[in-house]
């Protein structure tokens, strides 16, 4: 087992995981290494990956504190491998596919020196694709809606090491959904959040949250654990529900418009909303 190592004060410390990411992983090791004025640890979890991503982080080896390479038991069992090698006063997630934007750092360490708040978030930037285009809309995060869905965003929110001692990391048996659990549990004990409204990063759509069937059971089982079985029932159904009437919508308009022409309404719709 990996022991914690000890707080270093003022320091940041990042951590990327990633297995077969060759096609995106430079793009997040730059968005972190890029930032300015920072105490940085920046620490990658890689599972293994036998596609070129090792190659690709070799080129990057002089400025990455802490490399491993080995099996995992899943993304939450190698996010916190990472949280148990790094010595950061504030610990942040940015996973293989996700950026960083400008200079965030060092905006999100200062407002932890003015707020002390345990957890620090903002807003995302999704990053989607239709017709080979990438599409980008900003959603905003609010901690005060945790107890109905996720409703902060883990690649722009920022945690004390202070935090992760006290109140323990993420739960392994969930899949899919353990960050959920982890800040629903923080927000039931009374942890501060602070949130900083600016875009702190950038998310791409897909990967394993996809999943809504997995997800659907795990977030049940959050909420009947945290909020009791009634509101766990009535979370899920109201999530199932949701799930259904826009999976349907989706194949209804592209059954009768065709998938080009929905692909050009997606479009649209983001060109009106930059």
């Amino acid at each position: 087992m990996i022991e914690n190592h000890k707080m270093t004060k003022g320091l940041i410390s990042i951590i990327t995981i990633v297995r077969n990411g060759v096609n995106e992983i430079e793009e997040t090791i730059k968005s972190v290494l890029s930032q300015k004025n920072v105490n940085l640890e920046y620490i990658i979890i890689d599972g293994l990956s036998t596609d070129g991503t090792l190659d690709v982080i070799e080129n990057y080896k002089e400025n990455i504190s802490i490399f491993i390479s080995e099996p995992d038991n899943g993304i939450y069992n190698a996010i916190n491998k990472g949280i148990k090698l790094a010595s950061g006063e504030i610990i942040g997630l940015i996973h293989c596919g996700d950026r960083y934007e400008n200079d965030v750092l060092q905006l999100c360490y200062n407002k932890y020196l003015t707020c002390k708040s345990d957890i620090i978030y903002g807003n995302i930037n999704v990053l989607d694709i239709a017709d080979g285009l990438d599409l980008q809309r900003t959603e905003t995060a609010n901690h005060l809606l945790l107890q109905n869905k996720m409703s902060i965003f883990h690649p722009a929110t920022f945690i004390t090491r202070a935090c992760y001692n006290k109140n323990g990391h993420y739960n392994e048996n969930y899949k899919i959904a353990a960050d959920y659990e982890f800040f629903l549990r923080n927000f039931r004990n009374g942890v501060l959040f602070e949130y900083f409204p600016f875009a702190l990063a950038t998310f791409r759509t897909g990967g394993v949250s996809g999943n809504a069937n997995k997800l659907i059971r795990e977030l049940f089982s959050i909420w009947h654990i945290h909020l009791g079985l009634l509101r766990a029932i009535r979370n899920s159904t109201m999530r199932l529900n949701n799930y259904v009437y826009y999976y349907l919508r989706k194949k209804m308009v592209v059954l009768i418009i065709g998938k080009i022409n929905y692909n050009n309404l997606k479009i649209k719709k983001y060109k009106e909303n930059d």
